[in-house]
């Protein structure tokens, strides 16, 4: 797909409102679209095959999403290696040219999406952020001209909420400014709300939506016997007691924490395993790929040198299963925006062991009813040793976690609240 060489002028721009048309520009195919639904483009950098948490929740929202009649489709970067248009799961991914290492990368991300926008204007209502990188703000006033709408979803404490902003860049009070002009923002817990409220921005704009979970993909197993046969197509059949961490081996994760405790875990627990599925191998689409390798294969050598039951089942579409074999669910991270992967365990009715992530594990887990809050390295081995030892205990708070993630977190209940803040803010400009 080819992109626009100018940008066009202010006068171009105005006239934006007049067309009526409603398909994509690129690869010579048009695709008709209900003038009634919502049309919502996605960007984020990293999207599939890159394998990113949020991106993966991204993949399953957006199936529900358009269930409820919204369009969705995807604009990210290609890496240098991404083709610029494909079909994922029935969704429409389209990339824009994208390397770190170029020099002002982040003024020619912003040429190369305003030039996407422009093209395929009318094509998409809603232009949904994800994350924050500060040329965003030209693609709101962008927007304001076309008269399209924006919307700003902070999803990393630490990283890309207002208070965080506030001490990475200059000039904030301008910045803020521009920010005000986005139509939405929406945050996926309530600290990253909190943050917002700090910064002085304007509550009216504010919509909190925590994230969802398939709770038809990711249940329990019927009964302990589809459990084993389970367990022997993944050729776990010799694991007796599984605790799972799903997510990259990276340092934010605290697999380095998780390692040591583990170390004590196997004394009392000899015959646990430690599962860890996610990605283990990083390559040049990584950022700091060397650094992130390098931590992988320190977490190698102190397991080879403790003789521990670990096991690295890498990337794995079908990580459902590998939930559904285990017993206990623990992610021990630093920083997290909400922790998708906890709901994901709750959903198969494990009991969860979290830290305290800045607040965030207090979203999903109820300390002592559904698993564990853990402070340090100590407490986290103890909560896990309690559940592989207490089999009563950790049914109980798996059904809890099970209850909760229904009630409170399914992606159908999520997926409307979604689209009613879509239709909301496109019924405001009417």
């Amino acid at each position: 797909m080819k992109l626009l060489a100018n940008i066009p002028g202010k006068k171009g721009l105005l006239k934006l409102k007049r067309f009526c048309s409603h398909s994509f520009v690129g690869d010579n195919k048009k695709v008709i679209m209900p003038v009634n639904n919502p049309k919502v483009m996605m960007l984020l950098l990293e999207f599939h095959p890159i394998f990113t948490g949020h991106g993966i929740y991204l993949q399953q929202l957006s199936h529900y999403l358009k269930k409820l009649g919204c369009d969705v489709s995807v604009l990210a970067a290609d890496f240098h290696s991404l083709p610029n248009h494909e079909i994922v799961n029935d969704l429409n991914v389209y990339r824009f040219q994208f390397s770190h290492n170029e020099k002002y990368w982040e003024l020619k991300l912003a040429w190369r999406v305003i030039n996407f926008l422009f093209r395929n204007r009318n094509c998409y209502d809603i232009l949904h952020i994800h994350g924050h990188l500060d040329i965003y703000g030209l693609l709101t006033i962008f927007n304001m001209l076309l008269g399209k709408h924006t919307i700003s979803q902070m999803v990393l404490l630490g990283a890309d909420d207002p208070m965080t902003l506030m001490g990475t860049y200059k000039f904030m009070r301008m910045r803020y400014k521009v920010l005000a002009l986005m139509d939405r923002f929406l945050c996926i817990s309530k600290v990253l709300g909190e943050s917002y409220q700090r910064a002085g921005l304007p509550m009216g704009k504010l919509t909190y939506i925590p994230q969802g979970v398939d709770v038809e993909r990711f249940a329990p197993v019927i009964s302990k016997e589809e459990k084993e046969t389970l367990k022997k197509s993944l050729y776990l059949a010799d694991f007796s007691e599984i605790v799972i961490f799903v997510g990259a081996i990276v340092e934010r994760k605290g697999v380095d924490w998780l390692i040591d405790a583990w170390c004590s875990v196997q004394k009392k627990r000899p015959h646990a395993w430690l599962m860890l599925v996610g990605q283990d191998v990083f390559d040049g689409n990584d950022v700091n790929e060397n650094q992130l390798n390098s931590f992988v294969d320190t977490i190698r050598k102190i397991i080879s040198e403790n003789r521990l039951n670990v096991y690295f089942a890498g990337k794995q579409l079908g990580v459902n299963k590998f939930f559904q074999c285990a017993d206990v669910f623990v992610l021990p991270s630093r920083k997290e925006g909400f922790g998708n992967v906890i709901l994901e365990g709750m959903a198969c009715g494990l009991p969860v062991v979290v830290t305290y992530m800045d607040g965030v594990s207090l979203e999903t887990v109820v300390p002592g009813k559904n698993g564990y809050i853990v402070n340090n390295v100590s407490e986290l081995a103890h909560s896990l040793t309690t559940l592989l030892s207490d089999k009563s205990l950790s049914v109980s708070m798996g059904k809890a976690g099970r209850e909760m993630a229904v009630e409170t977190f399914s992606m159908n209940n999520i997926a409307e609240r979604y689209a009613g803040v879509y239709r909301d803010i496109l019924g405001e400009s009417n």
